[in-house]
């Protein structure tokens, strides 16, 4: 571990807490350029999530702050003050947002430096005993349930137009191709968590009417 000498740029330690035993696992990002704090903290937060980032549903949806007692162990949640909410919310809609001007990364990282850091380059200072972390809170996105719900339905669609054109003149042919693409849609709503089913299904009532409509045309 390099010593508070060795370490002269701000850093911010992150962190996402378990849901299985309520201990986060944590990286510590150095802050090396300042004006692109936003799009470090976004490669490492990718990075503390690991393969989840790409395979869950859930995206940040909010920034909180808990203690770490780094001589014992201990992570301590910390009750948030009105301002210190309306700070965070403030820092997660700026990370949210697809720009950053280098002046406004620059000024988050001296305002992590002050508010967070207590002015310290390093988190295991023996002048502190406690040091505050950002804990990331993940949550449902939209854009990625959308995404996973439509997919299915536009790779069933893909499916059965590309059996359909292979011989449009066969009967036989067209409704395998749709049998195919419905079961495809149906079994992938079916592995949907209960709560993101009913969307799914709508979506299969949907394809359904479009069957219907393409067999109408054809006939």
């Amino acid at each position: 571990m390099k010593g508070p000498e060795d370490n002269a740029c701000p850093y911010l330690v992150l962190g996402i807490f378990s849901r299985a035993d309520n201990v986060p696992i944590e990286r510590r990002v150095e802050i090396h350029s300042p004006a692109y704090l936003f799009t470090i903290l976004s490669w490492n937060i990718m990075r503390l999530r690991g393969l989840e980032f790409w395979l869950s549903l859930r995206e940040v949806k909010q920034f909180s702050l808990y203690k770490c007692r780094w001589k014992t162990g201990q992570h301590i949640q910390v009750k948030l003050t009105s301002k210190s909410e309306r700070a965070l919310y403030q820092l997660w809609r700026t990370h949210s947002e697809w720009w950053h001007s280098k002046e406004i990364g620059e000024q988050w990282t001296k305002w992590i430096q002050e508010n967070i850091n207590q002015g310290s380059n390093h988190p295991l200072d023996e002048n502190f005993d406690d040091f505050l972390s950002i804990e990331v809170i993940l949550g449902w996105s939209v854009l990625r349930i959308s995404v996973a719900v439509l997919m299915p339905v536009i790779l069933s669609l893909s499916i059965g137009l590309w059996f359909q054109w292979s011989n449009s003149k066969d009967l036989a042919t067209i409704q395998a191709a749709w049998s195919i693409a419905s079961y495809v849609v149906t079994a992938a709503g079916c592995r949907r968590p209960p709560h993101l089913r009913i969307r799914s299904e709508l979506l299969v009532a949907v394809f359904v009417a479009l069957i219907a409509l393409i067999s109408n045309l054809k006939d």
